[in-house]
């Protein structure tokens, strides 16, 4: 949980006192700029009213010492706080904690899986969406104080492994390389439905490795984990690292999916020698086929069962187009299996790419190497204008951070539900809306603050209404983080970062913090300060990679 003094709290329970059942929807952030606090009264008194209530409004605030004024206009009563009094709190808690707001480590368990793409091939952009959605998600939620670990479940035991396995056997050659592995998978998928002779060999594959057979799990291990390493390696140069891959064939190995249909076994129905069991809308979840192979429903229930051993809260991320499966999984683990930690599901919908603005090697898809690859590309033309007096070593580090960052941040920024295209203008815009519009901001103020680096004592001032504005966009930062969490929208972190860069812009450009008047130097110079602290915190849940020199 989030500690820091609560201003919106305090002046709340202070209303409450006097006006008994207001809710978020009476008093909440002002999102008007008219004041900080706004509460509006339609639903507590008729128009004749509304001035008794700002009258017992006023009364019950008028001690609060970090109250500047009260604004009563029609329904709504205006609120706004001593901007001093803000940057106090922030300033003291960066002396006390380092940070602000500052975490509270809660005994809850949280599980993020995310990724969990088939290991048959490298991934891509279009599913990148799923890990850099769990990721900052994962980021976010041990920013709030949880015990977050992540895992990618590996799916290496349905037909789609077995095929690629079956391609290596078949045209290989004994060369287990990433390469190789793909053009066999290639090759061989087109004939699976049409030639028996390969349909037939590549259902004994996968009857052995669910039986156990030691030669054959070997062999699909090997070949999955080249591509895995693959998809691990892309993970780790867009900052993602899983703690944990969990190989589905475990569970058919170690007995747990027989162990889910002996829980299940009351609920059990067979037909023709296939089982399943019917869901809450009526229709049948297959969990057997006939020839006795599992069902990705039944191995991801007893995947599901044993992340419930050692989490509170399960959240898994998946494309909307899994979204059948989750409720039928949901259904299943709550009504059937008495599942009792908390288990939500966060969807994405797919990225694509603009038509023409790239080749690909798979033929259909763009993979996330390729966006990463040209991303850095487009970034070092820009840095490169910009820069002309960089070495080439300085000039490829800084491309490589705000290529990566771009890709990660135009992504996440957009509601997840929502399906987007990712232009390469929009993500490389220094001008906006994007992840190097808040690197050149973090590196103005890094530069800024080299003149006077220690400024965290004196009194505070605030004279602009810029410096102002920045205070308190910079206060509402735990507020956002706990929106955030409530919603499981790490984009709400972006569009917070975007809020705060352009409030910084307008700061910058009105005052001049190196040349200020004595009077006021020291609080420009803390406001320089946290802003900066802020900055990094944020952008380490969004997965941006601030760089003090650009």
């Amino acid at each position: 949980m989030l500690l820091f003094p609560d201003l919106k709290e305090k002046v709340e329970k202070k209303i409450s006192s006097v006006l008994a059942g207001i809710n978020s929807k009476d008093f909440d952030w002002d999102q008007t700029g008219h004041s900080d606090f706004s509460l509006r009264c339609f639903r507590l008194a008729k128009p004749d009213g509304y001035g008794k209530i700002c009258d017992a409004v006023r009364n019950v605030l008028s001690s609060d010492a970090f109250i500047d004024r009260i604004e009563c206009q029609g329904p709504y009563i205006n609120i706004k706080v001593r901007g001093e009094a803000a940057l106090e709190i922030m300033r003291d808690e960066i002396e006390r904690a380092g940070i602000f707001p500052d975490t509270f480590q809660d005994p809850e368990r949280i599980l993020v899986e995310h990724t969990s793409t088939n290991p048959t091939g490298p991934l891509h952009i279009g599913r990148a969406r799923n890990s850099i959605l769990g990721d900052s998600l994962a980021k976010l939620m041990a920013r709030m104080g949880y015990r977050v670990s992540t895992q990618y479940f590996v799916n290496d035991s349905g037909r789609q492994v077995m095929g690629m396995v079956e391609g290596f056997r078949r045209y290989g050659n004994g060369d287990r390389t990433l390469k190789t592995i793909l053009s066999c998978y290639q090759k061989i998928y087109s004939l699976i439905d049409k030639d028996p002779e390969i349909r037939e060999s590549v259902e004994n594959l996968s009857k052995k490795y669910e039986e156990g057979d030691e030669n054959t799990i070997r062999e699909v291990k090997e070949t999955c984990s080249v591509v895995l390493d693959s998809i691990r390696s892309s993970l780790l140069r867009l900052g993602i690292k899983i703690d944990d891959y969990v190989w589905e064939s475990g569970f058919l190995r170690g007995g747990e999916t027989e162990s889910v249909l002996e829980m299940l076994s009351e609920y059990i129905q067979n037909e023709d020698g296939a089982v399943f069991i019917t869901g809450d809308d009526g229709k049948k979840i297959y969990l057997k086929r006939k020839d006795g192979t599992t069902i990705y429903f039944l191995r991801d229930l007893a995947y599901h069962l044993f992340k419930a051993l050692n989490a509170d809260w399960i959240i898994d991320v998946m494309g909307e187009d899994h979204k059948g499966h989750a409720r039928a999984l949901s259904h299943v683990l709550i009504n059937m299996l008495e599942y009792r930690p908390r288990l939500d599901f966060v969807f994405n919908s797919f990225v694509s790419l603009e038509t023409g603005k790239m080749s690909t090697r798979g033929g259909n898809i763009v993979t996330l190497d390729e966006v990463m690859d040209r991303s850095r590309q487009e970034a070092e033309l820009i840095v490169r204008e910009k820069r002309k007096d960089l070495e080439s070593d300085r000039l490829g580090a800084i491309a490589e951070a705000v290529g990566i960052s771009s890709v990660r941040f135009n992504i996440l920024r957009i509601g997840a539900e929502k399906a987007m295209v990712f232009r390469w203008k929009d993500a490389l815009n220094v001008e906006g809306n994007s992840a190097p519009f808040i690197m050149y901001s973090y590196a103005r103020a890094s530069g800024i603050l080299k003149h006077e680096p220690d400024a965290m004592e004196g009194e505070l001032r605030l004279d602009e209404k810029e410096e102002r504005d920045l205070v308190m966009k910079m206060y509402r930062y735990p507020y956002v983080l706990r929106a955030a969490m409530d919603s499981l929208k790490p984009e709400y972190v972006c569009n917070y970062l975007l809020e705060l860069v352009n409030s910084f812009s307008a700061f910058y450009s009105s005052v001049n913090v190196i040349k200020s008047e004595e009077k006021n130097r020291n609080t420009r110079f803390l406001i320089l300060h946290i802003y900066k602290k802020i900055l990094e915190d944020a952008c380490g849940i969004a997965g941006i990679r601030l760089l003090e020199e650009m």
